[in-house]
């Protein structure tokens, strides 16, 4: 098919497919870039813990857990509602922000 690529799994993608504004880059990072960027997944999830967030005024909990990155991160919970905030709700600690290795993808001078 012209156009198209094999995922690994054999699942045929087309980029015609996804939505206005999406990119499909297959092989935009190679195997070593990659591995990097799991490692720092790990290394943020190392600092900052998956956790679960809670709905304000219910503090039911959301169906996922998640972290943050960068100087501020997203939080919500009974008592503060839906906000950004520095610090880790369970740890009080910043959240990790030297997230490098993948960032080229969002550059425009790619």
């Amino acid at each position: 098919m012209a156009g198209s690529a094999r995922a690994r799994g054999g699942l045929a993608l087309d980029e015609a497919s996804f939505p206005a504004g999406f990119h499909y880059l297959p092989g935009y990072f190679d195997d070593d870039a990659q591995l990097a960027i799991a490692n720092e997944v790990r290394e943020l999830l190392a600092a900052a813990p998956l956790f679960t967030q809670t709905m304000p005024k219910t503090g039911a909990p959301l169906s996922v857990r998640m972290s943050n990155a960068g100087e501020f991160g997203w939080v919500t919970d009974r008592e503060g509602g839906y906000r950004y905030q520095r610090t880790h709700p369970a740890s009080g600690k910043s959240w990790f922000v030297a997230l490098t290795s993948y960032g080229s993808i969002f550059r425009r001078d790619r």
